[in-house]
């Protein structure tokens, strides 16, 4: 048991230590080298648990997408709550998560969306997270439709909409990190951000606003 959890400590702060380095440098500037010598270890150390950048990178989507899913599924399976209050909380607690790890969003949006040599890995990371995330909404669609909460016809199709926009406004918040960011870009990302909650309430048949699906102020502290 005591070699599982060294073993366990050490891959932790391999990542941990990543993270950092890929948040500070960037992820194309910072090298295996830097984290190796950041926390000391010896490289063959290092290759025993990833073999490249990329199979770290790979290691966060796998642990965001975990984590996605278990939020997803608490709130899917949570029968105190009504359709609305469900898509609204996955809409918070989506929010909540993206700014307590602020460093880890940016990070993995600018290694994934600008640069050419991760554009597998960003395509694995949409598809799991449709993967996940289509079933698990789409469940609380279908129970909006039968209560006569949302007015659709085809609840999973209208997820997999709902989702490809959302997928839209991470290429979009991805662009601005990598350019300066002025008043007028907040503005124009805030307009999409705005165009997108219009488009959902109207798939869902709802009237606009009765869901909350963009927090203004957490936006704005994650562009910061």
């Amino acid at each position: 048991m005591r070699t599982v959890k060294k073993h366990d400590e050490r891959r932790k702060e391999i990542l941990k230590t990543a993270e950092k380095l890929f948040s500070k440098k960037g992820f194309a500037k910072a090298t295996i080298a830097d984290i190796i010598n950041t926390i000391g270890i010896a490289k063959g150390t290092f290759y025993h648990y990833y073999k490249s950048k990329e199979e770290l990178l790979n290691e966060f989507i796998y642990i965001e997408m975990e984590k996605t899913k278990e939020r997803l599924e608490s709130i899917v399976n949570d029968n105190s709550m009504s359709p609305y209050e469900k898509l609204a909380q996955i809409f918070r607690k989506s929010m909540h998560h993206k700014t307590i790890n602020k460093s880890r969003v940016k990070m993995l949006a600018k290694a994934l969306y600008n640069n050419d040599n991760n554009i597998v890995l960003l395509h694995k990371r949409s598809q799991k997270y449709l993967e996940i995330a289509t079933p698990l909404i789409g469940q609380i669609l279908k129970e909006g439709v039968a209560s006569k909460t949302f007015k659709l016809a085809y609840p999973i199709q209208t997820v997999d909409l709902i989702l490809r926009m959302s997928h839209s406004i991470d290429e979009n918040f991805a662009k601005m990190l990598t350019q300066s960011i002025t008043e007028e870009s907040i503005s124009d990302f805030l307009k999409i951000c705005e165009n997108f909650s219009i488009a959902v309430h109207r798939l869902l048949g709802i009237k606009e606003n009765q869901i909350e699906l963009i927090y203004k102020n957490e936006v704005l502290e994650l562009l910061n």
